[in-house]
Protein backbone atom coordinates (compact mmCIF):
# COMPACT_ATOMS: atom_id res chain seq x y z
CA UNK A 1 0.00 0.00 0.00
CA UNK A 2 3.00 2.66 0.91
CA UNK A 3 4.38 1.84 -2.71
CA UNK A 4 1.32 2.43 -4.09
CA UNK A 5 0.71 5.76 -2.16
CA UNK A 6 4.49 6.61 -3.63
CA UNK A 7 3.68 5.37 -6.77
CA UNK A 8 0.48 7.84 -6.95
CA UNK A 9 2.64 10.80 -5.39
CA UNK A 10 5.42 10.27 -7.59
CA UNK A 11 2.63 10.49 -11.12
CA UNK A 12 0.95 13.06 -9.40
CA UNK A 13 4.06 15.50 -8.71
CA UNK A 14 5.53 14.72 -12.52
CA UNK A 15 1.75 15.95 -13.81
CA UNK A 16 2.07 18.92 -11.65
CA UNK A 17 5.31 19.88 -12.75
CA UNK A 18 4.35 19.27 -16.44
CA UNK A 19 1.59 21.15 -15.89
CA UNK A 20 3.54 24.04 -14.51
CA UNK A 21 5.97 23.93 -17.61
CA UNK A 22 2.96 24.03 -19.66
CA UNK A 23 1.71 27.19 -17.89
CA UNK A 24 4.73 28.73 -18.01
CA UNK A 25 5.54 28.56 -21.60
CA UNK A 26 1.93 29.40 -22.35
CA UNK A 27 2.23 32.40 -20.38
CA UNK A 28 5.43 33.39 -22.31
CA UNK A 29 3.81 32.77 -25.65
CA UNK A 30 1.15 34.43 -24.79
CA UNK A 31 3.01 38.16 -23.55
CA UNK A 32 5.33 37.87 -26.57
CA UNK A 33 1.92 37.77 -28.70
CA UNK A 34 0.62 40.38 -26.66
CA UNK A 35 3.75 42.83 -27.79
CA UNK A 36 3.50 41.28 -31.29
CA UNK A 37 -0.07 42.35 -31.38
CA UNK A 38 0.59 46.02 -29.42
CA UNK A 39 2.92 46.78 -31.74
CA UNK A 40 1.09 45.72 -35.33
CA UNK A 41 -2.02 48.03 -33.59
CA UNK A 42 0.40 50.66 -33.88
CA UNK A 43 1.73 50.23 -36.85
CA UNK A 44 -1.68 50.03 -38.55
CA UNK A 45 -3.19 53.47 -36.50
CA UNK A 46 0.20 55.27 -37.99
CA UNK A 47 -0.46 54.19 -41.21
CA UNK A 48 -4.37 55.07 -40.89
CA UNK A 49 -3.18 58.34 -39.78
CA UNK A 50 -0.79 59.34 -42.39
CA UNK A 51 -3.73 58.01 -45.25
CA UNK A 52 -6.20 60.08 -43.28
CA UNK A 53 -3.91 63.60 -43.37
CA UNK A 54 -3.55 62.29 -47.08
CA UNK A 55 -7.07 61.91 -47.98
CA UNK A 56 -7.73 65.59 -46.11
CA UNK A 57 -4.81 66.91 -48.36
CA UNK A 58 -6.30 65.57 -51.75
CA UNK A 59 -9.96 66.93 -50.36
CA UNK A 60 -8.45 70.16 -49.62
CA UNK A 61 -6.92 70.01 -53.30
CA UNK A 62 -9.62 69.26 -55.26
CA UNK A 63 -11.75 71.74 -53.54
CA UNK A 64 -8.92 74.84 -54.59
CA UNK A 65 -9.52 73.09 -58.06
CA UNK A 66 -13.28 72.92 -58.20
CA UNK A 67 -14.10 76.47 -56.58
CA UNK A 68 -11.28 78.69 -56.82
CA UNK A 69 -13.50 81.89 -56.24
CA UNK A 70 -14.45 80.77 -53.09
CA UNK A 71 -13.31 80.96 -50.08
CA UNK A 72 -13.54 78.72 -47.40
CA UNK A 73 -13.64 74.68 -47.34
CA UNK A 74 -16.18 72.14 -48.22
CA UNK A 75 -16.92 71.82 -44.27
CA UNK A 76 -17.79 75.50 -44.18
CA UNK A 77 -19.60 75.88 -47.24
CA UNK A 78 -21.71 72.71 -46.38
CA UNK A 79 -22.63 74.47 -43.40
CA UNK A 80 -23.88 77.68 -45.03
CA UNK A 81 -25.49 75.33 -48.16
Amino acid sequence: ERETHQKLLADSHGLVMDLRWQIHHSEKNWNREKVELLDRLDRDRQEWEQQKKELLWRIEQLQKENSPRRSGSFLCDQKEG
